[in-house]
């Protein structure tokens, strides 16, 4: 990956201009780049040639240094990188000027540090502990020749391609039995919650409430607007920013109004009239340049709550509020948690167009390689608490006892006892076939040994449907797909989770 100089744009295409290395003119143009960001006020503090640059989106600012020891530069970078300590810094400094409008200033605010990092280390070091692709890529910026700096370049490329074929790559996210957990102890303390309380902890359960079930980033959450809600007929309609930086369609600006669009969701009403109690409680803290729905803490100097206030609301809600420090709960675990949702329960119409427009395979795979064992979870949960256990909103249901009506059939029973008298709509709905009693969830088997043989198989069916999904994905993404066929998939994929889910309650309430 090599430094883009700029993005041009014609008709809708666009094209990126990549530069082989620094030289003179390339620096003059890195000058006025940089002069270009300082006039619009992206980077407001610093001259190019200071030690340290301050940047700012809007919504935080981000300190860049480039101060390092020039005796630990000769004793570490010096020995391989083959250029002065002057030049070491101006590079980096090139390297990030030249990716000013194509990542997010927090990217890059960590890729200064990394970089900055390899001027107190040595050849060894380097090509053990640093496999950063913008490692070999600024590298490859540095002007001149030098053999040892190639060998450095020619290791990571080799390290970056080998961890590519072998990474698991998926999130880990907690056991999800804790999510379930959760969610009902939330919606015990808030039955109970004083005024006091509802106002303090709203922005973690308006978080859990609604990214559970709308895939929002975090920031994208935490800039919802004022003016959020309104209502249209029986409709309650909330309006929230999505950002427009993972598209990689334009430059970014680093300014709220640009970066990010308005899109608008139906939610419940009880999650409605939650905000509008939060915004009547709230109405005499709001500033009149307010911006955001939630107010920021008091001891926070930004005019919107940010990461870090509301990791600490979580925290403390789980270790006061609840007296469950021991659970594992992250904010970026829902933006999973939905679409783990949306997949299993079909429940929005948005998607399609959320899985197709990852702009990574490996990150849209995250959200459902292991959904047979999230289902496994949610039935035990299920299976434990005599099915008064909480479910996130859109999950996966289940009815309470076996059907008391059976039909006998060969090899166990059928639940559909229409099927008696020759009604085999029940029948069509799997996937059109007749006679394929096994894959029915109408199905009761005699045998154990069969019942586990319906068990494997309605497994193997939801990882298979997961796996064909994600090669559906690609395809779409690629330009090579339609849409209409990850519906087609995800309906499989419902049904098959469904199946599994039954065989696997039957399984659990015997037990018990």
């Amino acid at each position: 990956m090599l430094p883009l100089v700029n993005i041009e744009e014609y008709e809708g295409y666009s094209r990126y201009l990549a530069i082989q290395g620094m030289d003179a003119e390339n620096m003059k143009m890195v000058r006025k780049i940089f002069a270009e960001y300082k006039l619009r006020g992206i980077i407001t503090e610093g001259k190019f040639d200071d030690p340290e640059w301050r940047l700012s989106n809007e919504v935080k600012s981000y300190r860049f240094s480039f101060a390092f020891d020039e005796k630990a530069f000769k004793n570490g970078a010096y020995q391989w990188a083959g250029c002065s300590h002057q030049c070491f810094s101006d590079c980096i400094k090139a390297y990030i000027i030249f990716h000013l409008g194509i990542n997010e200033l927090s990217q890059l605010s960590g890729i200064a540090r990394e970089l900055g990092r390899l001027s107190a280390i040595g050849f060894d070091e380097v090509t053990e502990n640093h496999g950063s692709i913008h490692v070999a890529a600024y590298l490859k910026l540095m002007p001149g020749f030098c053999e040892s700096r190639d060998q450095v370049i020619e290791i990571l490329e080799e390290q970056a391609a080998a961890s590519h074929w072998r990474k698991g790559g998926q999130r880990k996210l907690s056991d999800f039995r804790n999510y379930l957990t959760f969610d009902k102890e939330m919606k015990k303390f808030w039955t109970r919650a004083s005024d006091e309380d509802k106002k303090y902890y709203f922005p973690v359960y308006f978080w859990w409430n609604l990214t559970a079930v709308l895939p929002l980033r975090a920031t994208e959450f935490l800039l919802i607007p004022s003016d959020c809600l309104r209502q249209e007929d029986e409709k309650h309609i909330i309006s929230i920013r999505r950002t427009l930086l993972k598209k990689r369609r334009k430059k970014i600006t680093y300014r709220i109004n640009t970066d990010y669009e308005r899109k608008e969701y139906e939610i419940p009403g009880g999650l409605a009239r939650e905000i509008l109690y939060y915004q009547e409680m709230s109405a005499d803290e709001k500033e009149t340049d307010d911006r955001t729905l939630l107010l920021p803490s008091e001891l926070g100097r930004s005019w919107y709550m940010t990461y870090g206030q509301l990791s600490y609301r979580l925290k403390k809600f789980l270790s006061e509020a609840i007296s469950r420090p021991d659970l594992k709960i992250q904010l970026g675990d829902t933006r999973h948690l939905a679409m783990i949702n949306l997949i299993l329960s079909g429940g929005s119409p948005v998607i399609c167009k959320e899985l197709a427009g990852h702009e990574d395979i490996d990150i849209s795979s995250n959200y459902y390689a292991n959904l047979s064992s999230i289902i496994e979870s949610t039935v035990y949960e299920y299976c434990r608490s005599d099915g008064q256990g909480a479910f996130i909103e859109g999950g996966l249901s289940f009815p309470v006892t076996l059907p008391k009506d059976r039909v006998r059939i060969q090899d166990g029973w059928c639940g559909f006892t229409a099927v008696a008298h020759g009604d085999v709509s029940e029948c069509m709905k799997n996937y059109g076939r007749l006679g394929d009693c096994m894959s029915c969830a109408h199905f009761y088997p005699d045998r154990k040994g069969l019942r586990m043989k319906i068990m494997n198989e309605r497994k193997e069916a939801v990882d298979s449907s997961s796996a064909f999904l994600i090669r559906l994905i690609e395809l779409v993404r690629q330009g090579n797909g339609m849409e209409e066929d990850i519906s087609a998939t995800l309906a499989r994929l419902q049904n098959d989770g469904r199946k599994y889910a039954e065989v696997l309650r039957r399984k659990n309430e015997e037990e018990e």
